[in-house]
This record gives C-alpha cells, structure tokens and sequence, in this order.
C-alpha cells in the first residue's frame, strides 16, 4: 500500500508529512493486511474483470477488514477507518478521542483522486485535509487533554495498481 502519514498536532494545529518509514510495524502489518483484504473482495466480486466498482458494502461487512479497524494493537496503537460520508467524521474522531484514552490514534482515508477513480469507498468520503479542517475546528474549542496529536494515513494507490484507460486495474 501506498500512503502519505501525517502527524497532527492539538497545539499548532499543523499537519506535518512523516517519513513512511516511521510507521509503527503494529500499523504497518495492519495496513498490509487491509490491502489484502481489499484485493480479496476486488477478486471475488470482479472476476478479475479490469477496474472496481463499489466495493464500499463488501469493506463495511468484510470480517478481517472489521478486525483491522476494531482491535486495538499489543503495543496500544488504534487504526480508525474514516472512508464513510464525511459528515460524519467529527463523530467519529470525537468518539475515538473519548474511547481511546490510552492509545495512540492512526486515521485512515482515501486521497481524494484515488477515491474518485477507484471507486473503492463512499464518493462522499474525504481526504487528509478535510480532516485538518475539521481537527481545527475541534481544537479551536479545545485541545484534548489525554493527547496532544494523533496520525493520519492516507491511501493513494495499492502497491501493484496501474491505471489504464481512466480506470484502475489491480496488478496480481
């Protein structure tokens, strides 16, 4: 999978590109097993047919995929999926801050251009900056107290992706 990590932080409200290479192995290995995942369903659903389609109802009740963004890591780390509408983002990240005292939160969306042309996720969903937007609203009317910045992962391509005819093709 190919992403951008960000660090958000509460204080200066500033959203700084991290090295990939900073990635906690807890996240990573949750990051390689949701690719796969993903590619599971495009495969049973497409039929090895050239593009995806909708694959948003075959995420939401895939079990692995449920797992991934349910179970929180040995060493406290939390990936949270954040691909729905985006109306409802600030639930969510308001409830993982509440759930969430201890451990360290890692957000994940889809870049905006990969959504739109995958079509893998809600066409409503939003991408890193939306969530800065609404992380600055939050914290304009107040910062956390239990932590002072959580993560952001961006998806923008599935490592083995090529795009052909305005359409992305998995390449297995």
């Amino acid at each position: 999978m190919l992403y951008n990590f960000y660090k958000y932080s509460f204080h200066d409200l500033s959203l700084e590109l991290i090295d990939n290479s900073d990635t906690p192995k807890s996240i990573l290995d949750k990051l390689i097993s949701l690719e796969q995942a993903i590619i599971s369903e495009y495969l049973r659903k497409q039929k090895n047919l050239l593009g995806i389609e909708k694959l948003g109802s075959e995420i939401r009740s895939n079990s692995i995929i449920k797992s991934i963004f349910h179970d929180t890591t040995s060493d406290n780390r939390k990936l949270v999926k954040l691909t729905a509408h985006y109306h409802s983002y600030l639930n969510t990240i308001l409830s993982e801050l509440k759930k969430s005292k201890d451990d360290q939160l890692y957000f994940f969306v889809f870049e905006n251009d990969f959504r739109k042309r995958s079509k893998v996720v809600d066409s409503s969903s939003r991408d890193s900056n939306y969530i800065k937007n609404r992380l600055d609203l939050l914290s304009s009317s107040f910062i956390p107290k239990t932590r002072s910045h959580l993560y952001i992962i961006e998806m923008y391509m599935f490592s083995n992706y090529s795009r052909q005819n305005e359409q992305w093709k998995i390449l297995i």
